[in-house]
């Protein structure tokens, strides 16, 4: 099994990229990849390589909708490793459902001060829940809600 940070991969499933904790950053803008969760997206793509400050658009497919999302190898000045994010800033639709898909997370994590450089760790009681990011075809992921315990 395969765990960097908020990303896991148990290698169980056929076409799994990757399954992300839910973290208040998907309730702002997407997910940076940990470096380690690169190749699966590489090889997901049908071995496409974004060049640093290159951008890609991709789909996130939940149920029967398709969501439009930003694949980007964000250029951080100073910074030698490549930095993959998956972005949907602007996609206010896409945010208001997984609002309202992870409501128990998005009510907790919205009383957490992020301003603060020390955060509280989020509590272990929290049912919390994944996105699966599965290979649809080049560029297209479907993701998938299941449940998803915290354990410390």
């Amino acid at each position: 099994m395969k765990k960097i940070r908020t990303w896991d991969n148990s290698g169980e499933t056929v076409d799994l990229i990757g399954r992300k904790k839910v973290d208040w950053s998907i309730f702002e803008f997407g997910s940076t990849i940990p470096q380690g969760f690169h190749e699966e997206f590489v090889i997901a793509n049908n071995n496409i390589v974004l060049k640093r400050g290159e951008k890609k658009e991709v789909h996130l497919i939940t149920a029967e909708t398709e969501y439009s999302a930003k694949l980007i190898n964000v250029d951080r000045k100073d910074v030698p490793a490549d930095s993959l994010q998956i972005r949907y800033d602007q996609n206010k639709e896409l945010k208001e459902l997984l609002k309202s898909v992870f409501y128990s997370s998005y009510n907790l994590l919205s009383e957490i001060d992020y301003s603060q450089e020390i955060l509280p760790p989020s509590p272990s009681f929290l049912p919390q829940f994944a996105k699966e990011f599965t290979r649809q075809r080049q560029h297209i992921y479907q993701w998938i809600r299941k449940p998803y315990r915290l354990t410390i």
